[in-house]
C-alpha cells in the first residue's frame, strides 16, 4: 500500500520549511507457514524511519502504523493499529527503528485455501490530508541529507 508507506506532518503549508516530521517504512519482511486445514501462522518485521523537520520539536513524538490481513485484491479481514515511538532530540533528528510482531493468525476454511490468497498490509495511519497528499507524488526532500 504506497499511500500509506510514508507520512509527513507540517506545521503550516505544505514546504519543506514547514515540516514537523517525517516517517518512512523503509523494509517489510514476512514469514508465514500452514499445515494442513491449521489457520495460517505469521510474523513480520517493519523497519522505519522517522525525521524531525525544521518546525519539529524535540522530545518523545508517537506515530500510528497498521497491520492489515485481506484476502487478495478483496476485502480487509483484519486491521490492527500500532503506535511506535521516536525520541527527537538536537542532535538525533532521524531515527530508525525496528517492530517485530511475532503473532498473526490467518485463519482458512480448509486445507484447499492457500496463503496466496490472503495479503498483509502495513501502513502509516494517514489523515485525509496526508492521503491526498501521498496520492499527489510530491516530494520534498532536505537538501543537506544524503
Amino acid at each position: 500500500m504506497l499511500d500509506a508507506s510514508r507520512i509527513l506532518e507540517f506545521d503550516g503549508e505544505e514546504r519543506l520549511e514547514d515540516i514537523a516530521y517525517t516517517g518512512e517504512i523503509t523494509n517489510v519482511e514476512i514469514g508465514c507457514r500452514y499445515v494442513e486445514d491449521k489457520p495460517i501462522d505469521a510474523e513480520i518485521s517493519i523497519d522505519l524511519a522517522f525525521g524531525k523537520g525544521p518546525k519539529g520539536q524535540n522530545g518523545d513524538k508517537v506515530f500510528k502504523y497498521f497491520v492489515a490481513v485481506t484476502r487478495k485484491d478483496l476485502e480487509v479481514i483484519a486491521k490492527t493499529e500500532f503506535l511506535v515511538q521516536a525520541k527527537f532530540t538536537d542532535k538525533n533528528i532521524i531515527v530508525v527503528k525496528k517492530e517485530d510482531i511475532d503473532k498473526i493468525i490467518i485463519p482458512r476454511a480448509g486445507e484447499h485455501i492457500a496463503g496466496s490468497n490472503f495479503e498483509i498490509i502495513v501502513g502509516f495511519s494517514l489523515s485525509r490530508d496526508q492521503i491526498i497528499f501521498n496520492r499527489s507524488g510530491k516530494s520534498l526532500k532536505f537538501p543537506n541529507l544524503k
